[in-house]
């Protein structure tokens, strides 16, 4: 009888999480065909710093990434969704259609976003130049072969990626120098897709893990304890026995009486993703070109451009190539700007715009 009773209340909680995820699945269906018509797309062009001395330029070249922060916080809190809706996305790409200097930035906001986007950029940067474009770019070349990948992080998203703190020099410009050496006839497109992170408190979600290291476990178990399911630690706690709780509070004792110290660089770093607000984000690389394997080695490039975010850092973003089916879905997501959710990555301020910030 007392199995009984916890059994059918997890049977109870599978049907309820089956319709819920049936009625957002359709819900999202919809706005994936009606949302990308309520969009409006930005051209941004920043105009060029005059900075001679390596060293200023070095300095004033980190605040002016740095200040890239203020415009991505003014998407943190987007209008909420009806209920079971997607949150709204905006999409920041950098693309090149014809190769060489011809790199631009462009910026794709919800409709009702149209008058404040400008306000939000240019009180930021007051130089740049922000034009509405009427009519989409395309990247995609006639008669040519497309590749196309997304990143995905590898490790627990508490684990942070390194950003331009950590790097020499802007690491924007690796991605801006493959794009420099796309031909006149193929196009390459690096697209980010921002929505506010719904549903999920990481910051407390990390504390709890420090907690857990602070009291003798790995980085990596307390990561993965306080990540797993809500329901899972439910059914857990439904069939715990009071024997296994008190072995269990034996074993924590244990950890603090023999804990000779805690992975301080694992505990740093878990620490500093918290410590910076969160979005949810997808990150596609796409790459045109008039044969199958010219296509592959500009994506290859691209991909290569993101390796320097795990230069001594504890996660790291690693592309996944799609082909087929996989990449006309990928295609289709990034024509309409769709944000899809198997490609999420939850990324901190300082580590999205490391990733993708206005030029310097």
């Amino acid at each position: 009888m007392d199995i009984i009773i916890p059994a059918l209340i997890f049977i109870f909680l599978l049907i309820a999480l089956a319709f819920v995820l049936a009625l957002r699945a359709e819900t999202n269906q919809k706005s994936v065909l009606f949302g990308g018509l309520e969009t409006v797309l930005f051209l941004v062009m920043m105009p060029k710093n005059d900075l001679k001395k390596d060293e200023l330029m070095q300095k004033e070249e980190k605040v002016l990434i740095s200040q890239m922060e203020q415009v991505f916080a003014n998407f943190l809190y987007l209008k909420k969704p009806k209920l079971f809706g997607e949150p709204p996305s905006v999409a920041f790409e950098i693309a090149s259609q014809i190769g060489g200097t011809d790199i631009s930035f462009y910026v794709c906001a919800p409709k009702y976003l149209e008058t404040a986007f400008e306000k939000y950029v240019q009180g930021v940067y007051p130089r740049a130049i922000v034009e509405k474009v009427p009519q989409d770019y395309t990247i995609f070349e006639p008669q040519g072969v497309t590749a196309g990948a997304y990143l995905k992080l590898k490790e627990n998203p508490l684990f942070p990626i390194s950003t331009y703190q950590n790097l020499e020099k802007d690491p924007l410009s690796t991605v801006t120098n493959n794009l420099s050496k796309v031909l006149a006839d193929e196009g390459a497109a690096v697209q980010v897709i921002i929505r506010p992170l719904v549903g999920l408190n990481l910051r407390k979600r990390g504390e709890k893990a420090l907690t857990k290291i602070r009291e003798g476990k790995s980085a990596r178990d307390a990561v993965a304890e306080v990540s797993q399911p809500w329901f899972i630690t439910i059914i857990g706690e439904m069939f715990k026995s009071p024997e296994g709780t008190k072995e269990k509070g034996k074993e924590m004792n244990s950890f603090k009486n023999k804990q000779q110290g805690i992975d301080q660089r694992d505990y740093d770093a878990i620490q500093s993703k918290i410590q910076k607000q969160p979005l949810e984000v997808n990150i596609r690389i796409i790459a045109s070109a008039k044969t199958g394997a010219r296509a592959e080695e500009i994506l290859g490039h691209l991909q290569s451009a993101f390796s320097q975010f795990s230069l001594s850092a504890i996660n790291s973003l690693e592309p996944k190539n799609v082909y087929k089916g996989e990449l006309k879905k990928l295609i289709y997501d990034f024509s309409f700007r769709n944000f899809n959710s198997k490609q999420t990555n939850i990324l901190n301020l300082e580590e999205l715009f490391s990733i993708y910030h206005f030029p310097t």
